[in-house]
């Protein structure tokens, strides 16, 4: 009986086994090379590059749960760019836990860091980090990675003045 059940299912169970292991082995590889296509976008001052991996129906939640207003996050973002002589992002996948066989949770820690121009008049600088650490939720979609939400869990932010 056993035996026979598994003449029946074994060859499903194997198919099943073949299609989504690869994607499990590739996925955090896959997501990593997203997040550092992230971190080259942001040394160009690229924005648009920088939430390029977005789905179109990303939310992005405070450290309170509450849902983050995209506008704001892009116009506070715009203006840090804009006012930045040189940017650098780095980070690093603290946990990669799997949801199910298309979702996936990321824990990140990320900083940004630039020379930022403060003061246009006086010419004063500043040297800024911006340490965050996220929950990243990341859906298959089409073969590719998209991110779905990112779920604030700490931050700081630190500035120092650069001597002229």
């Amino acid at each position: 009986m056993i035996r026979r059940a598994w003449l029946l299912c074994g060859p499903a169970l194997f198919l099943f086994l073949v299609v989504t292991l690869p994607i499990q082995a590739e996925a955090p590889n896959d997501i990593e090379q997203l997040y550092s296509k992230t971190y080259k976008a942001a040394a160009l001052k690229y924005r648009y590059g920088m939430h390029s991996h977005r789905t179109e129906k990303f939310k992005g939640y405070d450290a309170n749960g509450l849902v983050s207003d995209p506008k704001a996050e892009a116009q506070w973002l715009d203006t840090f760019l804009k006012q930045a002589l040189w940017v650098k992002e780095s980070g690093k996948i603290l946990s990669f836990r799997w949801v199910d066989e298309a979702t996936v949770d990321c824990e990140v820690l990320d900083s940004i860091e630039a020379t930022v121009v403060s003061d246009v008049l006086t010419g004063e600088r500043k040297h800024t980090v911006l340490t965050t650490k996220s929950l990243d939720r990341w859906v298959r979609r089409d073969e590719t990675w998209r991110q779905e939400s990112c779920r604030l869990l700490e931050q700081s932010y630190q500035e120092k003045p650069v001597a002229p």
